[in-house]
């Protein structure tokens, strides 16, 4: 992707890019402001803890929430080339196609970033129903599943896995701010339980810790018995 237009296209940024409209403006267009929405909660918790942070802004997506692999792929790519040290990845696909299974694989082989990813809102077990990049075979490569906003169960739409999904975050009632005032407006959804992980890996790197699954659960983690199972059957607040 070296020789592609997008990536010659990057000459100018600023910070960060627009892969949906080739450009150095990476405005977030979706009416539900999703990629705004997961950097606020990622930001909201680094300020208040005290870590030093600076968010990469990548548009993949366009303004109706679609993307395709090469797009997506160029994102990460980018994200990658550019050395960010925690990755958060909150989409996800179904495909068993093996060519985009092998380019995301081999990228992600490349880097020692941490990759927070979203586990997916179907109600499935990610061990049986491959949900990507979320299954993909690396210790770098984190999934995320969410809780209720009362942290008393796992949410209903959430997908699951013992093998394949790690951990558990609050994934309901993600509050954002409307302007001016006391308007906010909710989201729910693996895609907004995932940055409070991705929060929470940067805050480990920031103070000096290497072995992040490790020190997630003993810092950050509470066991939980939640009827779908995960990995370390761990909530992370």
């Amino acid at each position: 992707l070296h020789n592609s237009s997008q990536n010659k296209q990057c000459d100018n940024e600023i910070s960060g890019w627009n892969f949906s409209y080739s450009n150095n403006y990476p405005l977030d267009d979706d009416r539900h402001r999703h990629g705004t929405i997961i950097a606020h909660v990622i930001h909201n918790e680094l300020e208040q803890r005290g870590v030093i942070h600076q968010i990469l802004p990548i548009k993949t997506a366009d303004a109706q929430g679609f993307s395709d692999y090469f797009t997506t792929f160029c994102g990460l790519l980018y994200a990658i080339e550019r050395e960010a040290e925690v990755i958060n990845l909150s989409f996800g696909w179904k495909t068993s196609d093996p060519s985009v299974y092998n380019l995301f694989h081999d990228v992600i082989d490349t880097t020692n970033a941490i990759i927070v990813c979203s586990a997916g809102n179907d109600d499935l077990d990610n061990d049986v129903f491959p949900h990507y990049p979320s299954n993909l075979p690396y210790d770098h490569v984190l999934s995320v599943a969410a809780a209720k906003a009362n942290f008393s169960n796992a949410a209903g739409y959430s997908n699951y896995g013992q093998t394949t999904v790690d951990f558990y975050a609050r994934g309901n009632k993600i509050y954002f701010p409307l302007g001016n005032g006391n308007n906010v407006i909710s989201h729910f959804g693996t895609s907004f339980a995932t940055p409070h992980v991705a929060a929470k890996v940067a805050e480990l790197i920031f103070n000096g810790h290497t072995d992040i699954r490790t020190n997630l659960v003993q810092q950050f983690g509470e066991q939980v018995g939640f009827q779908k199972p995960v990995y370390y059957m761990n909530i992370i607040y």
